[in-house]
């Protein structure tokens, strides 16, 4: 593949060294936009001169809450993203005050136009919405 000169603007925009708050809490950030929680029996971390190696034994899980969150629970993972649209924001950063609305904004905007999980999920909720009482199956 021959080299990317000019990054993406979701890239570059990401990389502005404006944003430096954003790269010194980037795995809460991405933490803030997880779909899934992640079980493991963990063994070990090495920290490589180049490569971290996180070592897990026996399996690695992906959890998924269901669409909504416990009775006076705040949303969290994939329910983040189709449970309140509109304060969205405002529940992921009550989930971890450190983070910066502005910035929660222009990744949730980014995630929008990048993945489309995320506007499955969002349309999956408008039926959700429109038809409370029908199941909804996402393939």
């Amino acid at each position: 593949m021959p080299p990317i000169h000019t990054p993406p603007k979701y890239v570059a925009m990401l990389q502005d060294r404006q944003n430096a708050e954003l790269h010194k809490h980037l795995r809460l950030y991405n933490v803030a936009f997880a779909f899934t929680s992640t079980k493991v029996q963990s063994v070990g971390f090495e920290l490589g001169p180049r490569v971290h190696t996180y070592k897990v034994q026996r399996g690695f899980y992906h959890l998924i809450a269901g669409m909504g969150p416990a009775e006076g629970q705040l949303p969290c993972f994939l329910q983040a993203h189709v449970h309140d649209a509109v304060n969205e924001g405002w529940n992921r950063q009550m989930q971890n005050p450190n983070l910066r609305s502005a910035h929660l904004m222009t990744l949730r905007t980014i995630l929008g136009c990048v993945n489309p999980y995320v506007n499955v999920f969002v349309h999956a909720t408008g039926h959700l919405a429109a038809n409370p009482t029908k199941e909804v199956h996402i393939l």
